[in-house]
């Protein structure tokens, strides 16, 4: 049996019970580790199988998160500046249009190029206007001009 000549090979190198079980001891102390309480063994190649399949799971999901992390930063981006259409806008930018820091972030995009060729995917951005906008000059009434007014509003003629 191929499958068990690793025990065949330890047993020949024994001379007692006790060294074969001292050595067979030792060998899965080297090749297996514990998995959980009920001391359940586990060979080395599959636990290094296992963390390299993980690892590489962890970092596919890490790469797709920071993706989406940028293309949402973007997205918002390009419909603050008053873009109708963020996909349409997305499909027109280059890499020279997405703004980054010194550490290869992404944070803001420009897009005067694309406004330029392409205003209808953006719209008018005004500025909002409390009240009528109209400047107030304020006049300072005198105080017969105050009390002749305020005597009127009382319906008190003199």
């Amino acid at each position: 049996m191929d499958k068990y000549k690793w025990l065949e090979d330890l047993i020949e190198n024994c001379q007692s019970s006790e060294e074969l079980f001292e050595t067979i001891c030792e060998y899965i102390d080297e090749n297996f580790i514990l998995i959980d309480d009920e001391e359940e063994k586990v060979s080395k190649s599959e636990y290094d199988s296992l963390i390299s399949k993980y690892e590489k799971e962890i970092s596919d999901l890490k790469e797709n998160f920071e993706n989406e992390k940028a293309q949402a930063l973007i997205e918002k981006d390009i419909l603050e500046q008053g873009g109708r259409n963020a996909k349409a806008i997305m499909a027109l930018l280059s890499d020279e249009d997405i703004i980054k820091d010194e550490n290869g972030r992404i944070t803001g995009v420009d897009i005067t190029r694309i406004k330029e060729s392409a205003p209808y995917l953006f719209k008018e951005i005004s500025q909002k206007v409390e009240g009528t906008g109209a400047v107030k000059e304020r006049r300072k009434k005198s105080d017969r001009q105050f009390i002749e007014s305020a005597m009127r509003a009382a319906g008190i003629r003199k």
